[in-house]
């Protein structure tokens, strides 16, 4: 008795059971490895769906290429994942605690994943999470023994007397990297460093990268960063012979304004005349103020002799 395509025998039966279990059991497994989910990789129209994330089913093991945070910016938040370049870009060049912390996923689920090196002030310890939240989360180093490296400097103590405080010379007008353990010790002013506006001694020890750099005198360190401090114009009380000391020799306008007396009172007292870049006008109170202070003319007429072909340039 032929048996019929429609009905298929018992054993026909039990095989295409045996091979429909069969293919559900591995596309359960596919699924839990997050190859899609278990979806059926086939749409309702017959064309090919499009294969779901596997981000969807376990956020911690999504590690996608990052963007590269340009030199001189802040690392944008997605370049901070674990996984990114964007971590290692710059290096951390003081001896400061950097601010460089392991953060979860957004959602809450934490990551089993090594971020990089962070240096604490004291020491280099790992960041493992899902990405870096910080300022300076794009100044980690790849393994422990590159973040000691770069801050070897940073665990050095430089004991008062040491003459290697003095190697090398500081040439920026940024803050010296400089730390002492305290001021009050049986012990001289070690040296000198620059804070960013002043010279300040070191007392007692010296850690930082910078403890090589040192001034044996505050009048060295201030000879070297005297183009860091901005200096203001002298100005002139009325009267004072300084006031026509020197002669303006250009069409531009003198920058030189009446102001008060040091006590803030006015005073009715023309000082000289100035060169506004159109015509000479009177300088009048208690002292002038500005660079060209010490250029003007005592009388109105040798103002305006003085700039008498400016005045022909502007009407040409």
């Amino acid at each position: 008795m032929r048996t019929s395509a429609l009905h298929p025998s018992s054993t026909q039966s039990s095989k295409l059971t045996w091979l429909i279990a069969s293919s559900c059991a591995i596309a359960l497994a596919m699924g839990a490895l997050g190859c899609g989910g278990g979806a059926d990789p086939v749409g309702s129209a017959g064309a090919a769906a499009e294969p779901s994330s596997e981000c969807d089913s376990n956020p911690a093991l999504c590690v996608q290429p990052q963007p590269t945070a340009q030199p001189g910016s802040k690392p944008p938040v997605s370049a901070t994942r674990c996984g990114s370049t964007a971590l290692y870009s710059h290096p951390h060049n003081a001896c400061s605690a950097m601010d460089a912390k392991a953060s979860p996923d957004p959602s809450g689920a934490s990551c089993f994943c090594m971020l990089g090196y962070a240096w604490s002030g004291t020491e280099c310890v790992a960041l493992a999470d899902c990405s870096c939240a910080g300022a300076d989360c794009d100044k980690l180093t790849q393994t422990q023994q590159e973040c000691i490296t770069n801050h070897s400097s940073c665990s050095k103590v430089y004991p008062c007397g040491s003459q290697e405080v003095f190697e090398l010379k500081h040439k920026a007008c940024s803050a010296m990297d400089v730390h002492s353990s305290g001021d009050v010790c049986y012990c001289a002013p070690m040296g000198f460093a620059w804070n960013g506006t002043q010279c300040v001694a070191v007392k007692c020890d010296c850690t930082g990268s910078d403890c090589n750099k040192l001034s044996k005198t505050q009048q060295d360190c201030q000879d070297a960063h005297s183009s860091c401090v901005k200096v203001q114009p002298p100005a002139y009380k009325c009267g004072s012979p300084e006031l026509f000391a020197q002669p303006h020799e250009s069409c531009e306008p003198m920058q030189a304004k009446g102001s008060p007396a040091e006590d803030g009172g006015q005073c009715n007292c023309i000082m000289g005349f100035s060169w506004n870049g159109t015509r000479c006008e009177p300088v009048d109170n208690g002292r002038c103020v500005g660079a060209d202070c010490d250029k003007l003319t005592q009388t109105q007429e040798a103002c305006e002799a003085k700039h008498a072909t400016c005045a022909g340039q502007q009407g040409s």
